[in-house]
Formats: structure tokens, C-alpha cells, sequence
């Protein structure tokens, strides 16, 4: 639970900042660390929801599983 808090905590400080610098080049590391963070964490939290054992609970398993089947748009139902 504290990995996937911490995990989407810094996708909101980074989206957060990356929307409060707009226009100036001080957006380009806040984007840079959400996209990192976006792109390379979502398929692992993927893989691990899908087969129910990121979590000791299956709602928080499914919760995560849901979002993260949305930020790399995959079919949730097809992939189960």
C-alpha cells in the first residue's frame, strides 16, 4: 500500500507542478518525472493487480488494476 500511495502521490506533485509551470522550462522536469513515473510503473502494478497479489484485499487488487488498465489502455476484461 505505501509503494502504490507513494506512486501516485508523486504523479500528482509532479502533473501538479508540471500544470503550475506552464509555459516556462521549468514544466520540462515535472513532466519528465511524470512521464517516467506514468510509463514505467503502470505495467508492473498491471501485471501484479491482474493476478491478485499486489494486495491482500481483491477490491484494492481490482481498484488498481482498473486505473492502471486505463493509463496504458488496455481492456481490463480482456486481459483477465
Amino acid at each position: 500500500i505505501r509503494d502504490t500511495a507513494i506512486w501516485f502521490a508523486a504523479l500528482i506533485v509532479s502533473g501538479a507542478g508540471g500544470a503550475w509551470f506552464w509555459g516556462t522550462w521549468w514544466c520540462v522536469p515535472f513532466f519528465f518525472v511524470y512521464g517516467v513515473l506514468y510509463g514505467s510503473s503502470t505495467d508492473s502494478r498491471w501485471h501484479e493487480c491482474g493476478h491478485g497479489t499486489a494486495f491482500r484485499t481483491q477490491w484494492m487488487n481490482d481498484a488498481v488494476y482498473q486505473i492502471a488498465c486505463f493509463m496504458i489502455m488496455r481492456n481490463p476484461v480482456t486481459w483477465r
